[in-house]
């Protein structure tokens, strides 16, 4: 049920971001939507890996960082995961941080990056999926 919880926060996370991004709303809404999305992607993908991994393989000698270790299966989930973690905050970084760079909102200036905050999203929840 743990992993539930957070699955259901990082979809919330992505469907913030989707009307973020989908919506005529003003800057500032989007901003705080933007923001919510990333927390949510955060705190759950965290939890998960953090609480949920030891929950659920705690007495098999897990530990919060384990480097290669676990077989190549398990090495490549983890790389994967982690990547769209990255890309996740990355992607909702340049939504949010695009503007004071530009001096302009990013989807207006450059058409390619419309839906650079919704990818974000989208990453949260594959890298939620895969990392557990």
């Amino acid at each position: 049920q743990f992993l539930r919880m957070n699955l259901t926060l990082v979809v919330i996370g992505m469907i913030l971001a989707l009307v973020a991004e989908s919506t005529d709303l003003s800057y500032n809404q989007q901003t705080l939507l933007t923001v919510m999305s990333l927390v949510c992607v955060i705190v759950s993908v965290s939890l998960s890996h953090g609480v949920g991994g030891l929950l659920k393989h705690g007495k098999n000698g897990w530990r919060f960082s384990q480097s290669f270790q676990g077989g190549a299966h398990f090495v490549w989930l983890q790389i994967t995961g982690w990547s769209l973690f990255g890309s996740a905050i990355v992607c909702q970084g340049l939504f949010l941080f695009g503007p004071f760079v530009l001096g302009t909102q990013m989807k207006q200036a450059y058409p390619g990056m419309k839906y650079v905050n919704l990818i974000g999203g989208f990453a949260g929840v594959a890298s939620q999926i895969v990392i557990v």
